[in-house]
């Protein structure tokens, strides 16, 4: 329910249901909780946070991306 404005996230539940949903949205701040953690337990180390943040941002992306060319493809048929 929190998710209803951000339309290319919530179309994930077509494939996962709402469970899917929560779960970008869970592991997305919790990498983001990590990451930050990272940064700042090994200061001196300028990628440390990127471990923890690069699957669960290309997971996000990849959903948006789905979407858009869902939306792409479905504005360019004629009669849609």
């Amino acid at each position: 329910m929190s998710q209803y404005a951000l339309v290319p996230l919530i179309q994930i539940a077509s494939i996962t249901g709402v469970y899917g949903v929560s779960f970008m949205v869970i592991w997305a701040s919790l990498s983001l909780l990590l990451a930050s953690v990272a940064v700042l337990l090994r200061p001196m180390l300028r990628y440390a946070w990127m471990g923890e943040i690069i699957v669960p941002l290309g997971a996000l992306v990849a959903c948006f991306l789905r979407v858009l060319l869902r939306l792409g493809v479905s504005k360019s048929r004629p009669g849609s």
